[in-house]
């Protein structure tokens, strides 16, 4: 009784084996519940079974779909391949693969699907093609947008002068547009390259820089700096780089940002218009200086007049006193006529629009300016080395010229030294876009930090001991400005002076 009562309780416990048609039951409720639909084929490709979810992926019914061979429903431009890839996998047993196609719908429309195959043949009970679909059409539509997305991103950013590079938080590139590519030889001295460090790309003695850059974003800041490179038509470049920090979604920085863009002609145009600034500033200053000086040397002269004729005696020409009166006078008339013809002769310098240019050789003229001041020089004892070998013409004014040489030598000549002879070296080189010519001497020299803004003004000595009006390097100076150069200065006190006037070379 005891014995019963245990074999009965064991027998509850082992749960009986389901018979076949169970098995089959429970196959089908499995199937039939998956979002997936399952497909057999024979080996003609002709569909002997379908899941009930077919009805919701493609609007057939499984009886309409049983008797069809699977292939008919693919689009015309996949079922080749697709039909080589399942009949190619009859005469390999257990073989399974997956691939994606167009599939059409009851309603004519292509949807995408993923079909994963297996042959099992020779699994008995089974002796079929099993394919398991999913629908992916969503999954396709989003990457098609995404695809999309991406080319007009790729179109914009790869069509923009302004370049772009990502890099991660370890500094190795994301990605990068073309723009950044064609130019990366030039900032980088080598081509992008997905992956690598940034760092890989930077001369040696520039990383310390960059990593002082990356460390102000990597806290928050955004950086600028600028570069100049030669691109390989031997056109100059200045661009400006901008590092800026990549958030995450927490806020995080996980990334560098960088742009670059070219601020060349930005940059001359600013550069033109401080120029133009500066001119005007100039003409400004000259003008209120020339204003001046005209009221102040002329006033002198014309008072002086008026009060020697004030004293001239009417009723007795003869007087002694008046002939006298009459010197003077004369004296002062002559001092008007000379400041008025200088500042007559600054008038047309400054105003000259069309100034005759020709072909004019240094040589030749300083071998007629010496011919000018060899009395002078003798006088000083002093010698003059000259040497234009490296470049002996320019297309200039001869007279401008001439006049600058004058001025520039005999200068050095009335300030030599009293301690030694003076020795003069003049020498023409080409520095860039200009020739250039050089006057040194061994005299006087001058305090330029006293004197520097005063140096080229109108009726400015630095040397009261010494003859001279104080209009030479004024004029010196209008004379190379109205020519489009330049002129440059340095000296010492006691050790000599060294000018340098740059002539624009014509191109």
């Amino acid at each position: 009784m005891v014995k019963a009562s245990a074999d009965s309780l064991a027998s509850d416990k082992i749960p009986s084996k389901p018979s076949i048609a169970g098995k089959e039951d429970l196959f089908k409720l499995l199937v039939n519940s998956s979002p997936n639909v399952f497909l057999l084929t024979d080996e003609a490709l002709v569909c002997t079974y379908s899941s009930t979810a077919i009805k919701e992926f493609f609007g057939y019914t499984p009886e309409e779909i049983v008797g069809m061979q699977v292939v008919e429903l693919v689009h015309p431009q996949d079922r080749d391949r697709i039909r080589d890839l399942l009949l190619g996998s009859i005469n390999e047993p257990n073989k399974r693969f997956v691939f994606e196609c167009r599939v059409r719908n009851k309603q004519g429309n292509y949807v995408w699907i993923e079909n994963s195959v297996s042959n099992l043949f020779s699994s008995t009970g089974v002796n079929a093609i099993v394919m398991n679909i999913r629908n992916i059409q969503s999954k396709k539509c989003a990457d098609e947008a995404l695809m999309q997305a991406e080319q007009r991103l790729s179109l914009l950013l790869n069509n923009t002068a302004e370049s772009f590079i990502l890099l991660n938080s370890r500094l190795r590139i994301i990605t990068y547009n073309k723009a950044a590519q064609e130019q990366s030889p030039f900032f980088y001295g080598q081509p992008l390259q997905s992956g690598i460090s940034v760092l890989d790309l930077i001369n040696k003695e520039d990383i310390p820089d960059y990593l002082n850059v990356f460390e102000q974003v990597f806290k928050g800041h955004e950086v600028e700096r600028e570069s100049k490179f030669i691109d390989l038509k031997e056109n100059a470049h200045i661009y400006s780089h901008t590092f800026r920090p990549i958030l995450n979604k927490e806020d995080d920085i996980d990334g560098v940002f960088i742009t670059s863009k070219d601020i060349t002609e930005k940059t001359r145009v600013k550069s033109e218009q401080k120029a133009l600034t500066d001119e005007l500033v100039k003409n400004n200053q000259d003008l209120q200086q020339f204003s001046f000086i005209t009221s102040h040397n002329l006033r002198a002269p014309v008072a002086n007049l008026l009060s020697l004729l004030s004293l001239y005696n009417k009723e007795n020409p003869l007087d002694e006193f008046n002939q006298l009166l009459i010197e003077k006078s004369e004296q002062a008339a002559q001092q008007l006529n000379q400041t008025l013809t200088d500042l007559l002769n600054i008038l047309v310098i400054k105003s000259a629009t069309n100034i005759q240019l020709e072909q004019v050789s240094f040589s030749d003229v300083f071998a007629i300016v010496k011919k000018n001041i060899d009395s002078l020089l003798e006088q000083q004892k002093g010698v003059i080395y000259t040497d234009f070998s490296i470049i002996d013409q320019i297309q200039y004014n001869r007279i401008h010229l001439e006049s600058i040489f004058l001025n520039m030598i005999s200068n050095a000549i009335r300030y030599s030294s009293p301690d030694r002879n003076p020795v003069i070296k003049v020498c023409s080189y080409i520095k860039g876009q200009w020739a250039v010519v050089e006057f040194v001497d061994n005299g006087l020299g001058m305090d330029l930090d006293r004197y520097r803004d005063r140096l080229f003004g109108l009726y400015q000595r630095f040397h009261g001991n010494i003859e001279g009006k104080g209009l030479g390097l004024y004029m010196t100076r209008s004379q190379i400005t109205a020519m489009g150069g330049k002129i440059e200065v340095e000296s010492e006190p006691g050790v000599g002076t060294r000018f340098q006037v740059f002539f624009k070379l014509q191109e």
